[in-house]
């Protein structure tokens, strides 16, 4: 899980444009994630690591362990619209969708990469 606080409140399990309980395996060392700044200060929060796991943990469990983790936040004033959460890695960028159908999240992560290619590139 790695979240701002979104402009109205959920719980930390809801995956949203401000993160959530997101469970992407590219969410690891050496990875961005770009997220909203919703109000001041951002809130930012960070847990649930798990040693193994499926993306979204589709079969709705990992193996959870206790961790350290080390993160360099920015706040960035001036980014190019960008559709969040928008992960990086060194290979790769990813958008993300939240919904309880995989067909609906499917399709509007694939609108979200399609909008930030058009914007950007």
């Amino acid at each position: 899980m790695i979240g701002t606080c979104p402009a109205e409140s959920c719980d930390t399990q809801s995956p949203g444009e401000h993160g959530g309980n997101l469970d992407i395996n590219e969410l690891g060392i050496g990875s961005t994630i770009y997220l909203p700044v919703s109000i001041p200060g951002a809130h930012l929060a960070i847990g649930d690591c798990h040693a193994v796991q499926g993306d979204g943990e589709t079969a709705v469990c990992a193996m959870e362990v206790s961790a350290a983790v080390t993160v360099r936040v920015s706040v960035l004033k001036d980014a190019k619209e960008l559709p969040t959460p928008f992960i990086e890695t060194k290979d790769h960028i990813y958008t993300t969708y939240g919904d309880r159908s995989l067909d609906v999240a499917s399709v509007n992560a694939a609108r979200k990469m399609h909008q930030y290619l058009i914007k950007n590139h």
